[in-house]
């Protein structure tokens, strides 16, 4: 078994994406029409931190389960926390996490690979190689992946665990759009009246 800290598969990110909350105005005219008042947005506080908190707790939750129930590979994830990026420029959040793996698993992943070598092979090739504006620290050769990456002795297990998921969630048609309809009880902001 081994534990590493490594970003979430499949998530994207808060900004611009599906678990942006951007229902303030309903929930403003649910308030005013259930207290009979006329407040506006200024009128009120949303508390984004605790949403995205809590949002980000339950996004690992549903990757754990559909890493188990769609790949037949345990894992183990836990929320460490959220990288919001200072501009979102060049990049979105993140959701850390660590995740233990038994080598029986990881095994498990690298077989699930295999059977979709050419699918895989594409993807490291979309994802991973270096173009203009993009320089990539990591091959986009399948086997080296295989062989050198995915490997308990390897530097660079955080990354390609991640990059493999993600992989393999996407290839099985799981998506973030899957992981919305799972918890989308959960999508909602705390507010006060300021």
């Amino acid at each position: 078994m081994i534990t590493i800290n490594t970003i979430l598969p499949i998530f994207s990110g808060f900004y611009n994406s599906i678990f942006e909350f951007d229902r303030e105005g309903e929930d403003i005219d649910w308030y005013n029409e259930e207290n009979k008042t006329n407040y506006k947005f200024d009128d009120f506080k949303f508390d984004y931190r605790e949403y995205e908190e809590r949002i980000a707790s339950e996004i690992v939750d549903a990757v754990e389960v559909a890493i188990h129930d769609n790949l037949g590979i345990d894992v183990d994830l836990k929320f460490l926390g959220i990288d919001r990026p200072r501009f979102y420029n060049y990049r979105s959040d993140y959701i850390d996490t660590e995740l233990s793996i038994s080598e029986s698993n990881l095994d498990k992943l690298k077989d699930l690979l295999r059977d979709n070598k050419e699918e895989f092979a594409n993807y490291l090739e979309e994802n991973y190689k270096s173009r203009s504006g993009f320089v990539s620290f990591f091959s986009y050769d399948f086997d080296e992946w295989l062989n050198d990456y995915l490997k308990f002795d390897s530097d660079k297990l955080s990354q390609a665990i991640q990059g493999a998921l993600n992989f393999l969630l996407l290839n099985d048609d799981y998506s973030e759009w899957s992981i919305y309809d799972e918890i989308s009880g959960e999508i909602y902001v705390n507010f006060e009246l300021i």
